[in-house]
């Protein structure tokens, strides 16, 4: 006796299948490509659908950025040297990563920007938009002068787009809306080199947070808690600078 299968999976169901078992095995640009093929059928993402997404497009830029902070690590080595030859391949092949990345961050801000939001839900958009944010927060990284500060203006917009819609629509301890809040307050430290507003920001999300974990859903707890641990440590070391800097100046003006 044999025994016959019935492929029941729908296409929605086929890619999303393949972008799991492609994220087990690390296979980030099968995983991204079957992503891209569900958005091309559907621009209303589930919860886990749209993580697939984000870790999708972590997966394949990671690398690169990685990369990246290593070649600028050979070029520092091999400067002092004076090995034109082996600093313009280095020089080459860092630019090279520089276009990739830009491309593929312009790729799923593209998404962003035309398919996904509005969505009609609110923890969707925040989420999304935190994505653009984070995404124009690492052309940070590379870019300087006029294109940094364009990137990061995006990034400021995107954020705080993503912040009203939370504190409007989210409780504090949402996950959604602690991540996007937290992603801003990184983005201030990290470049606008403003460690008072970093921890003023992340302090108010924090506190309100605190005041309602009672009222976490379980569902959410684990997450949230994680992302407020790790808004609490950030925020030490944001305090212990700007603790820092009041001792020098009040030195300086001794």
């Amino acid at each position: 006796m044999t025994t016959s299968y019935t492929n029941s999976l729908s296409p929605r169901e086929r890619f999303r299948f393949t972008a799991r078992f492609s994220e087990q095995a690390e296979l980030f640009a099968d995983m991204l490509d079957a992503m891209k093929n569900l958005l091309a059928l559907t621009s209303t993402l589930t919860a886990e659908e749209r993580e697939l997404l984000a870790v999708a497009y972590t997966g394949v830029t990671q690398p690169r950025r990685t990369a990246w902070q290593a070649l600028g690590k050979l070029i520092a080595k091999e400067e002092p040297k004076g090995n034109t030859e082996q600093l313009a391949l280095l020089r080459k092949r860092r630019v090279g990563l520089e276009t990739e990345l830009s491309q593929i961050y312009q790729e799923i801000i593209n998404f962003i920007d035309t398919k996904l939001v509005p969505s009609g839900d609110f923890e969707a958009d925040v989420f999304y938009l935190t994505m653009k944010g984070n995404y124009y927060a690492h052309m940070c990284e590379y870019t300087s002068g006029a294109d940094q500060f364009a990137a990061r203006d995006k990034s400021t917009k995107a954020y705080m787009a993503g912040q009203i819609i939370a504190e409007k629509n989210l409780s504090a301890t949402h996950p959604v809306r602690l991540s996007v809040i937290f992603r801003f307050a990184e983005l201030y430290y990290n470049y606008f080199g403003d460690p008072a507003k970093a921890h003023s920001v992340a302090k108010l999300a924090f506190d309100d947070a605190i005041a309602d974990i009672d009222k976490c859903l379980e569902e959410h707890y684990n997450l949230s808690t994680s992302i407020m641990d790790k808004m609490r440590n950030r925020m030490t070391v944001w305090k212990s600078e700007l603790e820092s800097s009041e001792i020098i100046d009040e030195e300086s003006g001794s």
